[in-house]
């Protein structure tokens, strides 16, 4: 895949979250979120940062919550942005948590 191919990420994303696997399926929705945001396609974004939020795994659902976050107070739906914030947050995901920065 060459740089910017972003129709080739997409497509190798796409490959990797139909395979359901507990890390893969995650790391995909979440980077498959990002590359959506760059495309200019929030709501397509948005759900991939859920899917990934809502897999549990304790590795990506923190940072797409995170991603969901950010966007969604791009967005100005601040009462959703704090909610997924709580998320990234209430994991104590090391990169996540306020206690990383601020202690």
């Amino acid at each position: 895949m060459e740089a910017g191919d972003w129709q080739g990420a997409r497509r190798a994303y796409e490959q990797a979250s139909d395979s359901h696997h507990q890390d893969h399926a995650p790391s995909a929705w979440l980077m498959m979120g990002r590359l959506l945001e760059k495309q200019g396609d929030p709501d397509a974004a948005d759900g991939a940062y859920r899917a990934a939020v809502d897999s549990g795994n304790p590795e990506y659902a923190p940072l797409a919550a995170v991603g969901l976050g950010l966007l969604l107070q791009r967005q100005r739906d601040a009462t959703s942005a704090q909610a997924a914030s709580q998320i990234a947050i209430d994991s104590r995901h090391p990169t996540t948590h306020p206690s990383r920065c601020c202690s």
